[in-house]
């Protein structure tokens, strides 16, 4: 978590006071702390099956990523497909009590990596319960090419 020293509007002297401004508030997580969230579970992610079968389709893939979110992260609440309409991407917003909190949603998004039985490119939203609540009630957009009125449980 970072911080940052926050001033006060109270002026003594055309100058701000300076015990005023050791008051310390705790600011939004950046872009770049989600995104090495993201990572982490990405990394998470381990393929199965045997390396000889055939590629794993959109929906398997997607479940197996699931399975790894849950796995190494107990607060996972909820994992969600978003399926894309061409079929091209794994779409998954992840809805978790440890993800970082505040901010627009945005999608992390990784390549395919076939030697690793990951046949497609996808992208993660990772959501705090209380977000996750305000997109269900529309007050919240996930970033695009996201729908929320298409999500999946997986």
């Amino acid at each position: 978590m970072r911080f940052a020293i926050a001033g006060d509007a109270d002026r003594r002297g055309g100058r701000r006071d300076r015990r005023a401004r050791r008051v310390v508030h705790a600011l939004l997580p950046t872009a770049k702390e989600r995104l090495d969230y993201a990572r982490r579970k990405m990394r998470a992610y381990a393929p199965h099956g045997d390396a000889g079968a055939p590629p794993a389709s959109l929906r398997e893939t997607a479940r197996r990523f699931a399975h790894a979110y849950r796995t190494t992260d107990p607060q996972t609440i909820t994992v969600l497909l978003d399926p894309d309409p061409e079929g091209r991407e794994v779409r998954l917003v992840e809805v978790s009590r440890s993800a970082p909190t505040g901010g627009e949603p945005i999608a992390v998004g990784f390549f395919a990596r076939p030697d690793l039985d990951v046949p497609f490119p996808c992208q993660v939203v990772v959501l705090t319960p209380d977000e996750w609540e305000r997109v269900a009630a529309g007050r919240l957009a996930l970033p695009p090419p996201f729908d929320a009125q298409r999500l999946e449980p997986l």
